[in-house]
């Protein structure tokens, strides 16, 4: 559950912490065990692109701003899914340099509540788009197109 994730350093911390004050259970990459745990990702998801578009849209940042910050991020899901999905996990500098999604949102709010939400959204749409899409262009070519296999998740 932890590759579909999107957590940046403030979360990965404070997950730390939270796993060496457990009483007792597992401890790791999973410690979500519930049914309905599969919806936090895309909540989560739907949260933070929900919030980028309201926040973006009542301050008079520019439609096409919006949805170049949205579709990165869009992009960079896809990617992780799909990775995931042929056993290539995602290495953990790409959450914390991509700032995760509470990053993102706090960097924006600050950008928001100090005039100068435009260039933040320009400015995180051009940094993540680079990080990502070289990164994931890196990941791919080295690994080539993969096995052809298909991981079913639900068995794993």
């Amino acid at each position: 559950m932890r590759a579909y994730r999107d957590d940046g350093p403030i979360c990965m911390t404070l997950g730390r912490l939270a796993r060496g004050r457990l009483p007792s259970g597992p401890v790791g990459r999973h410690l979500q065990t519930g049914r309905l745990d599969w919806l936090v990702p895309p909540i989560i998801r739907a949260i933070e692109y929900g919030y980028l578009a309201v926040l973006g849209f009542a301050q008079g940042v520019s439609a096409p701003l919006i949805y170049a910050l949205i579709a990165v991020l869009a992009y960079h899901h896809y990617d992780t899914v799909y990775r995931t999905r042929q056993r290539l996990w995602p290495h953990d500098w790409v959450f914390r340099a991509g700032l995760g999604w509470e990053g993102r949102m706090l960097i924006v709010a600050f950008a928001g509540l100090s005039g100068f939400l435009p260039f933040a959204y320009a400015a995180l749409a051009a940094y993540l788009g680079v990080l990502f899409v070289s990164e994931s262009v890196t990941t791919w070519t080295r690994t080539g197109r993969g096995t052809g296999e298909i991981v079913d998740l639900e068995e794993d």
